[in-house]
């Protein structure tokens, strides 16, 4: 069995907004840049200056399972 655990990540516009956006792209940098998956917020948001916007990714299940 493997399961993906991934660490929340948080991000901060700085300097100026960002977006609008709506997904997060997952992908392995390791492995040539493979797409994993993506991450749907669902609606685009756009951060103004200094807002932030983290990923809550589930620690104990994983962002999935292959069994």
């Amino acid at each position: 069995m493997f399961k993906l655990v991934v660490a929340d990540t948080v991000f901060t516009a700085s300097g100026g907004s960002i977006g609008p956006f709506r997904y997060a792209i997952l992908y392995n940098v390791t492995a040539t840049n493979k797409l994993i998956g993506y991450y749907d917020n669902a609606a685009s948001i756009t951060l103004a200056d200094t807002d932030t916007f983290t990923t809550d990714f589930d620690a104990t299940n994983g962002v999935f399972t292959i069994a």
